[in-house]
């Protein structure tokens, strides 16, 4: 299934589907974000700030499908129609305001969810809370000491948070810890390791590290301190050992080690609304394109056909 999130709530269908086939799963007022926990929960952030929690299964389940996707008579109507009498699971509001950002993945193989409270008049919180099958549980809350932080993601069992005027912060089960960039006028940050990433802006990547000088080396040295693009960036991604940059004509791939240009895709109004750090090899990154002989946005996935 597919989960789209759109100013009149959240649409979902097929992944080999068309535009006929997708639905209104979830109505409301301007979905901002939108992320899947552990392949069950659906969680949706509102304008508002409201951060909401939705049983998936009900969903696929319950929703009116489309005539092309109704099964024929005597069938059952979604692949987990056996499941239908289990214990109805009760969610709703994970944060009923003030939600900057939030993020879903796992941290030493649990998955989490961790989100961002603004608009306090002191610092920024960030809460990261535990899914336990039924229900969620709160491990920690962090004041990580920054007024304007802007957006959190999960990767490579680390939290990081962006902040426009402190940088970077690394988030793990022993505290916080911020690197000031040294990237001016920074759009955002994508992760390398646990202890690693790169801080971009419009046309150049830099090396961000929380690793101390005086510790052993590690493969990350072999990496290029900084990396141009060539094309406006708006969102940067990684598929080790490539830094993949995202413009609205081209997409450019980068080779971390010597900086230079491994491929170059082209297309119309690319944007990439999509990427999930999980235990596989290689993240999963969606990007959609339009099509000009058909007027259709299509969703596409990045895949490596070999890395070397």
């Amino acid at each position: 299934m597919l989960a789209l999130g759109t100013q009149y709530g959240v649409w979902v269908g097929p992944r080999e589907g068309g535009a006929s086939d997708f639905w209104l799963a979830v109505a409301n007022d301007g979905c901002q974000q939108l992320g899947v926990l552990d392949g069950v929960v659906l969680l949706v952030q509102n304008r508002r700030g409201s951060l909401m929690a939705y049983d998936l299964e009900q969903i696929c389940c319950c929703c009116p499908q489309p005539p092309s996707l109704r099964p024929a008579a005597g069938r059952p109507h979604c692949p987990h129609h056996h499941r239908r009498r289990r214990r109805r699971r009760r969610w709703g509001f994970i944060c009923r305001s003030s939600v900057v950002s939030f993020a879903v993945g796992s941290v030493r193989k649990r998955p989490i969810i961790a989100y961002l409270i603004g608009g306090r008049p002191s610092n920024n919180t960030l809460v990261v809370l535990e899914y336990r099958t039924e229900w969620f549980r709160k491990i920690k809350e962090y004041r990580i000491g920054s007024r304007d932080a802007r957006h959190v993601q999960i990767g490579h069992d680390a939290i990081f948070v962006q902040s426009p005027t402190m940088g970077i912060c690394r988030v793990d089960e022993d505290g916080y810890r911020w690197r000031s960039s040294i990237c001016p006028n920074m759009l955002g940050f994508v992760p390398l390791s646990s202890h690693a990433g790169f801080a971009y802006n419009s046309n150049t990547a830099w090396r961000v590290t929380f690793v101390d000088s005086a510790s052993p080396p590690t493969d990350d040295n072999n990496i290029q301190p900084q990396i141009e693009f060539e094309s406006v960036l708006q969102k940067a991604a990684i598929i080790y050992p490539y830094l993949i940059g995202f413009s609205p004509l081209v997409i450019e791939i980068k080779h971390m080690h010597s900086g230079q240009t491994a491929q170059i895709l082209t297309g119309n109004h690319i944007r990439c609304v999509h990427m999930s750090y999980t235990d596989t090899e290689y993240p999963t990154i969606h990007a959609t394109i339009l099509h000009h002989e058909d007027h259709v946005t299509r969703v596409c996935s990045l895949i490596p056909l070999y890395c070397t």
